[in-house]
Order: C-alpha cells, then sequence, then structure tokens
C-alpha cells in the first residue's frame, strides 16, 4: 500500500476531476473492438496509472464479489479483492477488469470447471498452458496448485497480460482470453467494469 501526503492526495484528487471533465463521451455506436477504447470509465481509470493499485479499489472489488456471489464469506471476498489488486500491479492489469473477468468466467467459485477443461476463477486452461505456467510459475506445478485462488488469479493475470502486449487492444486481448471473439462477453465485462469504476470515481470525488 501506498501512502501519499495529503498535498499530493490533494493533486490526484483535483487531476482525476479534470479528466473527468475533459474526456469525451464515448460513442453508443462502438465497434466490436473498440469497447473499452472508448470506454469513459476505463481511459479515467488508466489515467491514475499505478494509483489504481489501493486497498480502496480492493474494497470496491470485495463489495462487488460479494454481490455477485451472495454465498462467498465476507473474509473470503476480501482475501480475492487482494489477491486481484496485488496481481494487477505486478503484471500491469487494471484491477477492475481483472475482477470483471473473474466474475464472468467463475461467479467467484473457486471451484469451478467447465466441459472444456478449464479451472479456476478464472478458468485457466491447464493442458494448453501448463507448460508456459510451470515456466513462469515455479511455485505453481500441478492442477492442485492452479486451483489454489491467489495462485489461479495471478495465472489468469499474467496470462491476460500477455495477450495486452501481444495485441495493444484491450477488446482483442479479451476474444484471445476466451479464445473467440464475442461481442456478448466483451460487454458484460464492460458492464461489470463499468459497475465497480463508476463506484470508486464517485467515492474518489466525493471524499
Amino acid at each position: 500500500m501506498h501512502i501519499f501526503s495529503p498535498c499530493f492526495r490533494l493533486f490526484r484528487k483535483t487531476f482525476v476531476l479534470w479528466i473527468l471533465l475533459l474526456l469525451p463521451l464515448p460513442s453508443h455506436a462502438a465497434k466490436t473492438t473498440d469497447f473499452f477504447a472508448q470506454s469513459f470509465e476505463f481511459n479515467v481509470m488508466r489515467s491514475l496509472g499505478h494509483e489504481k493499485y489501493n486497498v480502496r479499489v480492493s474494497h470496491v472489488i470485495a463489495e462487488f464479489l460479494k454481490k455477485r456471489n451472495p454465498k462467498l464469506p465476507e473474509k473470503t471476498a476480501g482475501e480475492y479483492a487482494k489477491y486481484i489488486t496485488d496481481a494487477g500491479e505486478e503484471f500491469g492489469v487494471d484491477p477492475f477488469l481483472i475482477a470483471s473477468i473473474l466474475v464472468k468466467e467463475s461467479t467467484a467459485n473457486w471451484k469451478a470447471q467447465s466441459p472444456k477443461g478449464a479451472y479456476g476463477l478464472m478458468q485457466i486452461h491447464w493442458k494448453a498452458h501448463k507448460k508456459s505456467i510451470r515456466k513462469a510459475f515455479g511455485a505453481i506445478q500441478t492442477l492442485e496448485d492452479l486451483l489454489e485462488p491467489q495462485n489461479n488469479i495471478r495465472v489468469g493475470t499474467y496470462l491476460f497480460a500477455n495477450n495486452i502486449r501481444r495485441f495493444q487492444d484491450t477488446d482483442r486481448a479479451l476474444d484471445r482470453y476466451l479464445g473467440a471473439p464475442r461481442t456478448s462477453y466483451k460487454k458484460t465485462i464492460l458492464d461489470f467494469y463499468k459497475s465497480m469504476s463508476g463506484i470508486y470515481l464517485k467515492r474518489e470525488r466525493e471524499s
């Protein structure tokens, strides 16, 4: 957690408000591959850079996870939110985007398994990625390792970050993560993203 001086925090909040006022509103006729590029909230969060990896973001994520999965214990939601924020900072991915993918993929159920062999919170295809996962993460060598919530979130974020670097486009990275271009998938993730980021930015303006 990063600690900022009162003057710096005031500057940050003023800067956020300035961005909110100056950024153009997104077009409602956005192309399939432009959902995130034209998202008002996504561009505001991107303007915050490293500052978006903070405990306030984690709190919003925990609330959202609990809302989407009421059976999730509050403590577990908080732990998942911390894992998400930490993984986002580690691999340079917006934590609200990671949380949105996680909710869409598994509804925050760490035991989730698809008929196609995807596992865990981020629905990782173990057979397809196990060689690269074992190479990148020395402590993740088995499917059981992958199912551990913190490991699964880190691996999913790592794979998604690689997609972003490859395509330089969030929508195309989501297509790759899913394994096929699907408009409904991206729209749902964007809706989740806007819900969380909207709450966070509103709280920042009011604080």
